[in-house]
């Protein structure tokens, strides 16, 4: 997700280091602040990850924000995931699919067409147990 707009606060010391603190406002309207051990660590248009954690003792949104994880579902499909993505729990469901079709029909003569028809059925079958 890109970075809509992000701005500095203040910085602070625990455990003597210096923590830097940025709030920021993503492309789909989530706003949160985060601490960093950088002063300047993101800028606007930069593609990250974040997760919202909780609420500070002011009712404000706080939250981690880090480069995007390099994994196949973010690389090959040009967005990252996060953990409760539906469209990444399907891709999960999908990749799971094909593998046990596959697995299925190793020992047998079976073309990639009737592998993946196979995959289909049972990822259509997964889905409508939730």
């Amino acid at each position: 997700m890109k970075i809509k707009s992000v701005s500095f606060n203040r910085t602070f010391e625990f455990n003597d280091k210096t923590y830097y603190e940025h709030s920021y406002e993503m492309e789909d309207g989530t706003q949160f602040n985060a601490n960093h051990m950088k002063e300047l660590p993101f800028n606007v248009g930069d593609d990250v990850d974040f997760e919202v954690t909780g609420q500070d003792k002011h009712g404000n949104n706080k939250g981690k924000v880090g480069k995007p994880k390099a994994d196949a579902f973010s690389r090959d499909r040009g967005k990252s995931f996060s953990k409760e993505d539906p469209s990444r729990q399907k891709l999960i469901v999908a990749q799971s699919s094909v593998s046990s079709a596959c697995q299925f029909y190793q020992e047998r003569q079976a073309s990639e067409e009737t592998v993946l028809k196979f995959a289909e059925q049972i990822y259509n079958w997964v889905m409508t147990k939730q």
